[in-house]
């Protein structure tokens, strides 16, 4: 899936809506060795996902959550803020879940803002499958709502990455 966007509905009178996009980038892969940086087309795994976050001012705050010095290095380059994770956040056992918490909590967030996960390794992902996961689900108040967004571009047969520096 391309985009995964938590929302819950302002009342009329409240403050607009902080939207923020969170791309979880650690440094360690058990399968493909620093995949985040890996390359598909010249351009690190991690370019794609803020590329598609960045354009025609979707979301007030795009933020890559890491570990990792080269990472946060290549979301600086690309044009996105740095949420530095801790320890027990980047381990393959952690929650995405936790990590969008942290993040929420550093940009001070409430519950009523809209939060687009963007998983690094759905690189066919567009502004406009970001933007879909922005839109809310009703039109009446209520609960936090989860909203998953399939990418419209198929992946196809994904070639090799090659690890470079970015």
């Amino acid at each position: 899936f391309a985009c995964w966007g938590l929302h819950r509905l302002v009342r009329p009178g409240c403050r607009r809506l902080m939207r923020i996009a969170v791309i979880p980038a650690r440094a360690g892969s058990k399968g493909i060795p620093r995949k985040n940086l890996a390359l598909l087309r010249g351009r690190p795994l991690l370019a794609y996902a803020i590329s598609a976050a960045l354009p025609g001012g979707l979301f007030d705050h795009v933020v890559v959550s890491t570990d990792d010095d080269e990472i946060a290095s290549c979301a600086v380059t690309e044009g996105a803020e740095v949420h530095r994770r801790r320890p027990e956040l980047a381990t393959d056992t952690a929650k995405s879940v936790q990590v969008v918490a942290t993040v929420l909590d550093e940009f001070q967030a409430a519950a009523s803002d809209a939060v687009v996960l963007l998983p690094v390794t759905s690189p066919p992902r567009t502004a406009a499958d970001a933007a879909a996961a922005l839109r809310p689900p009703a039109r009446h108040p209520g609960p936090p709502r989860l909203r998953v967004c399939a990418s419209a571009a198929p992946p196809g047969p994904a070639p090799q990455p090659r690890r470079g520096a970015a």
